[in-house]
């Protein structure tokens, strides 16, 4: 089926506000469709704050705000964003819907309008339920979702010296601070800061990726270490030849830095999907280093099946209580920064993320319904 008219397509791609993760992967479907489609296509990209920020200059056409869009679509890809799809609905335009959680529901996402076809990514680390898709219309199974590294990364022993802290899952900050998951990011910049006091040394190799917005926001750094830009292709390039990435265990870093052959360990989790996804790591062959927060409700958590907003909140007040018990411990955070991380093989993350490349077939995807 083509849903496109006579003439160049326009397709607008339509991430969900909640962190990185989302916009992270419009970005990598959005260069493959360019490496597919070039620019015989009008790529538009829905999204306010860090969402339009996070992008490279040149790969989209257009940014909109959400729920504003200029220009009628020929198809909506919608990362997990039901809202665009009801808006989508109201006006007339078909949607591609991308799910990168279908493993997380405790049933499938009940939509508020039609879409053309369900891609959702499924991955040996975390399978499934098949009762949460057979439902949706034109189901289908998709691998990662990632794209190459702008910089291949180096051998081992030539990586830099430099260490990646990225908190990229900060939630929702444009729309309320106050509400947002921004304790994260205040304790582990605190951390930062008194590091520089400590350790200087130390603390002039750490690079802080995130919204730079929500790091300023939650104190920034006093000019040792270094925040980043806010592109995805910076922090990319950043974490190419790290020494190690620390990030919080959001799918998409994990899937991406897997994918380059980067090293890395995990921060304690953000939020319910994390936590799910980090106990996931765990119990995989993966020998990959984590740090979690104690406390027996996210242990019972993490092996149960819950609604993600009931999740995430248990998380958030333990977020809330450790930071006021004064976590994460300055001495510690620098044991952290100072241990050993290897990437795991090519046949290890083969057995952990599946064969095929999930942006490739979601732009295979829009070229088809397009074209």
């Amino acid at each position: 089926m083509t849903v496109c008219a006579v003439g160049e397509p326009r397709v607008r791609m339509a991430p969900v506000a909640y962190g990185f993760g989302p916009v992270g992967k419009a970005l990598h479907v959005a260069r493959a469709v360019r490496a597919r489609m070039g620019d015989g296509v009008t790529l538009e990209l829905s999204g306010a704050g860090h969402t339009g920020a996070t992008a490279e200059p040149g790969l989209f056409d257009a940014v909109t705000p959400p729920g504003s869009p200029a220009a009628r679509a020929d198809l909506v890809v919608s990362v997990m964003n039901r809202a665009a799809v009801a808006l989508a609905a109201g006006r007339g335009e078909p949607v591609l819907f991308l799910d990168s959680l279908a493993w997380l529901w405790d049933g499938p996402l009940a939509m508020p309008g039609d879409c053309v076809g369900y891609l959702y990514q499924d991955l040996p680390l975390l399978s499934v339920p098949a009762a949460n898709v057979d439902s949706q219309p034109g189901c289908r199974p998709i691998g990662g979702i990632t794209g190459e590294p702008p910089t291949a990364p180096s051998a081992p022993g030539r990586r830099t010296e430099q260490i990646v802290l990225s908190l990229s899952g900060l939630e929702n900050f444009e729309n309320d601070v106050c509400r947002g998951n921004v304790w994260y990011a205040q304790m582990w910049m605190q951390a930062v800061r008194t590091l520089e006091e400590e350790q200087p040394e130390l603390a002039a190799r750490v690079v802080v990726h995130g919204n730079p917005q929500a790091l300023a926001w939650a104190g920034g750094v006093r000019g040792v270490s270094r925040i980043g830009s806010g592109l995805q292709e910076d922090y990319l390039r950043d974490a190419a030849n790290a020494a190690k990435v620390l990030i919080p265990p959001g799918l998409t870093s994990i899937v991406e830095l897997l994918h380059a052959g980067v090293p890395f360990q995990l921060l304690p989790p953000q939020n319910y999907s994390q936590l799910r996804i980090a106990q996931a790591v765990n119990q995989s062959v993966l020998d990959v280093a984590a740090q979690r927060w104690e406390s027996q409700l996210l242990d019972w958590l993490a092996e149960r099946v819950v609604p993600e907003p009931v999740g995430s909140q248990a998380v958030r007040n333990t977020i809330c209580e450790r930071m006021l018990d004064g976590a994460p411990d300055p001495r510690e955070f620098a044991v952290l920064l100072e241990s050993t991380a290897e990437a795991p093989g090519p046949d290890l993350v083969r057995s952990v993320l599946g064969p095929g490349d999930g942006a490739d077939t979601v732009a295979a995807e829009i070229e088809r319904l397009v074209g």
